[in-house]
């Protein structure tokens, strides 16, 4: 059984953002989208991700891949308004 609930470790992964520990936070992010791929929580893990990508690594390269992602893995999830949103900004 997971020790951790997924929304440890989004708070986790949001706490290491708050330090500015980008690396981490995706990281964080990452097991939670590997260990609870059905969670709620894993389509905003996932779209986190993008926005740590875009607006603090400034790799819009890998901004965009996340928010495909969301896309694809949670179509019907609002964090997917929020990506397509800024697939088509960019």
């Amino acid at each position: 059984s997971e020790k951790y609930s997924p929304q440890l470790i989004l708070y986790v992964g949001a706490y290491y953002e708050y330090l500015q520990k980008h690396k981490e936070a995706i990281g964080a992010f990452d097991r939670l989208i590997r260990q609870y791929p059905n969670s709620q929580y894993a389509s905003m893990a996932q779209c986190a991700k993008g926005i740590i990508y875009e607006e603090k690594i400034k790799d819009v390269k890998k901004a965009n891949e996340a928010y495909q992602e969301v896309l694809k893995k949670y179509p019907n999830s609002l964090e997917a308004i929020w990506a397509e949103e800024r697939l088509k900004g960019s």
